[in-house]
């Protein structure tokens, strides 16, 4: 069953959600609507895309976001059991034991290989106050692109040029977002000029730095 949080305890560490409504007791951990702290959490994911975990000193599920549900249950690495969340591999293992040792306000963090996802689940907490750690679970695999403000208002680009850069970005040489765009690999590459001059940039590298602060 999930654990219902202390709100008081939340208040007196200086860490005040606004007033929490827990679930009824008669309600299951993973199919309970969304109430109080679950609902701060799906909002917070809803804006960060990362998964959020609310997790006792034992690993017991106190709240949880929407989102999270559903990526944990295509990990390997982490799942779901009877309320809890739990390590099903050794190098999964030591990095969510030390979190959960985490002392008030201080952040922690591991990178975890998770062979279903073809890539790593980036792990990070913090230590909300004596008793409550708070978990972001991310999912990051080759291929993933950036996600990005919007350019065309940002640094005048058009429409086609921010895509493109975006495509760039995400890992795609010019030759594939060629073929993804249905263009020429000479438009592809009148763009980026055109992108390039417009941020003052003159390589790849040089626009990454640039245009990094810009994920969201």
């Amino acid at each position: 069953m999930m654990k219902q949080i202390d709100t008081q305890e939340l208040i007196n560490g200086g860490h005040a959600l606004s007033r929490v409504v827990p679930p009824p007791a008669s309600l299951p951990a993973i199919g309970a609507a969304m109430h109080g702290t679950d609902a701060i959490l799906s909002a917070q994911e809803r804006l960060n895309k990362r998964t959020h975990v609310m997790l006792d000193r034992t690993g017991a599920i106190i709240a949880i976001g929407e989102r999270a549900k559903s990526r944990i249950a295509e990990l390997c690495c982490y799942s779901i059991r009877d309320g809890q969340l739990v390590a099903n591999k050794t190098d999964a293992k030591e990095p969510l034991e030390r979190m959960l040792k985490l002392e008030t306000g201080a952040v922690d963090s591991a990178i975890v290989p998770c062979s279903t996802v073809g890539g790593h689940v980036l792990l990070s907490a913090t230590g909300l106050c004596q008793n409550t750690i708070l978990f972001s679970l991310h999912i990051a695999s080759p291929g993933q692109g950036a996600e990005l403000v919007d350019l065309t208002k940002a640094f005048g680009l058009t429409p086609s040029e921010a895509h493109v850069v975006e495509l760039l970005l995400g890992g795609h040489g010019p030759s594939k977002i060629s073929e993804e765009l249905n263009i020429s690999v000479h438009t592809v590459r009148a763009h980026l000029r055109h992108c390039y001059d417009k941020l003052g940039v003159s390589s790849r590298e040089e626009l990454w730095q640039t245009l990094a602060p810009y994920q969201i």
